[in-house]
């Protein structure tokens, strides 16, 4: 493979510019006002009237020796005078206005008696596919405020985020928070279910609704209210299983208070993936452009696929299951240092000797005991999604075909596999728990997880459900205020200063 075939641009002879060998030396592409373009050995630097790139060099030979040929080459739309422009991604970009330019060059082509009819209008950064749009701007933006994102990102929301941990160790603060919100669902439920019956009465006495509505209305009262009884007793078979579950949140606080370097364990892992994705993207950029490729024509404008055999498919799948077991591995380090620390920081009778040093002693035990643990169980994951991935692409395929019973099938086969990863997940991160707490195999452990889950189902919705609303609490409300700190700073540095 050679990535200048997906990444370099095509001219209109479907030539790939700096590939091809007819092109060989000529590296960017010179757009004409159809979209198209022609390759040419560099962008003009600047804007000339006299000079013009043409479609063949013969054309270009003739229009550099004869302007008024060369205008009406321009009007038959084979040749264009030359315009400053900067490259971008081999592709010759303007960097002048040209409105003023196209009206400088009608007088030039009047000058030799020529008028200008086919040009009005040239490819700007929108019709070329060269625009920046949302991405470019957003990548634009992140490199303008990179000191604000860095600086209030990390620093500041990591500060906040030990400001929020240590209000949830406060006794009456996360109880409050908890329960005040469980309480006030209930009374929500019986709130709508009263305001429905009384809608109800209101329907079936006001001579403008039928006895259908209202009774419907009724009903739903009815199922509203009876939502609130089963959510009642919810409340009360796991009132201290909530109590105990916000003891658990109290204790990781703690944990995670006197080991802070354990915030910054996602900044490990991105920068780990970061590294893979490295020689991976190179791989992928090869591979993807070694296919067989063929020039389409829709209308005036060619474009160029690729075909590829079975062998260069195999390849695709075999580098996606590369990309799945790498990350899920990291995923599943990652997992098992938060176990290993925070177990060593629970079953510590002297809390004093906690600190960052123990996460440090927790990531030389991974590598030196369980780093076959967690490749173990990250490449479950990473097969169950392969298969997601092969059971996707069938599908797409039995959609082209509108085979509408594959797609059924596949599709019910795409959700029990869904289900499947979803239980392997949680059954691995508990698994890993008790491989950091006891030192189990990675199978024994999921034998004890799966068993020890099965005989304490309540506890742990209890502990998931509170975990879960405290985390996303947590999430919103450092963003908000992190956000709240940073936009004033920042606005007042940007008009002030």
């Amino acid at each position: 493979g050679n990535p200048a075939r997906l990444i370099n641009p095509m001219d209109s002879r479907g030539r790939i510019c700096g590939f091809s060998s007819e092109v060989k030396n000529k590296e960017f592409g010179y757009f004409f006002p159809d979209t198209s373009l022609t390759c040419v050995s560099s962008c003009p630097s600047a804007t000339d009237y006299t000079k013009f790139i043409c479609r063949t060099d013969a054309d270009t030979t003739t229009a550099n020796a004869d302007t008024t040929a060369a205008w009406n080459l321009v009007n038959d739309n084979e040749c264009f005078f030359e315009l400053e422009s900067s490259s971008v991604l081999n592709r010759c970009i303007i960097d002048v206005a040209f409105d003023a330019a196209f009206t400088a060059a009608t007088a030039q082509a009047s000058a030799d008696s020529v008028t200008l009819t086919s040009v009005s209008s040239y490819p700007d950064s929108a019709s070329t596919g060269n625009d920046a749009g949302y991405i470019g701007t957003f990548m634009a933006d992140l490199y303008r405020f990179a000191g604000y994102i860095f600086g209030f990102g990390l620093g500041v929301s990591a500060f906040i985020s030990f400001i929020y941990l240590y209000f949830l160790r406060i006794p009456a603060i996360l109880p409050a928070i908890i329960w005040g919100i469980i309480i006030g669902i209930e009374v929500l439920l019986i709130v709508a279910a009263f305001m429905l019956w009384s809608l109800a009465n209101t329907w079936a006495s006001d001579g403008t609704h039928t006895d259908t509505e209202s009774t419907s209305m009724l009903g739903f009262s009815y199922v509203m209210m009876g939502l609130a009884v089963l959510y009642l007793c919810l409340i009360m078979v796991l009132g201290k299983r909530v109590n105990m579950a916000i003891s658990i949140v109290k204790e990781a606080a703690r944990a995670l208070g006197s080991m802070p370097m354990l915030i910054f364990t996602p900044l490990f892992q991105l920068l780990g993936i970061t590294v893979f994705l490295v020689p991976w993207c190179i791989y992928v950029l090869y591979l993807a452009s070694s296919g067989v490729m063929k020039i389409e024509t829709v209308g005036t404008i060619e474009y160029r696929t690729f075909e590829y055999g079975a062998n260069t498919k195999y390849a695709f799948l075999y580098m996606l299951f590369a990309f799945f077991w790498t990350s899920e591995f990291l995923l599943a380090c990652g997992q098992l240092l938060i176990a290993l620390a925070i177990a060593a920081w629970y079953f510590s009778k002297d809390k004093s000797t906690i600190g960052n040093s123990t996460v440090s002693w927790a990531a030389k035990t991974i590598c030196g005991n369980h780093i076959g643990t967690a490749a173990f169980g990250s490449l479950i994951i990473a097969i169950i999604l392969t298969i997601r991935a092969v059971i996707s692409y069938l599908q797409r395929q039995a959609k082209k075909s509108k085979n509408k019973v594959m797609e059924y099938v596949l599709c019910c086969i795409q959700c029990c596999m869904w289900c499947l990863e979803k239980c392997m997940r949680f059954l691995n991160k508990n698994a890993y728990i008790l491989t950091a707490v006891y030192g189990y195999s990675f199978c024994r452990a999921c034998k004890k997880a799966f068993f020890l889950l099965l005989r304490n189902i309540l506890r742990v919705a209890a502990v998931n459900m509170v975990g879960d609303f405290v985390l996303l609490l947590g999430k919103v409300c450092i963003c908000l205020i992190t956000l709240l700190r940073c936009f004033p700073i920042y606005t007042y540095i940007y008009i002030y200063l």
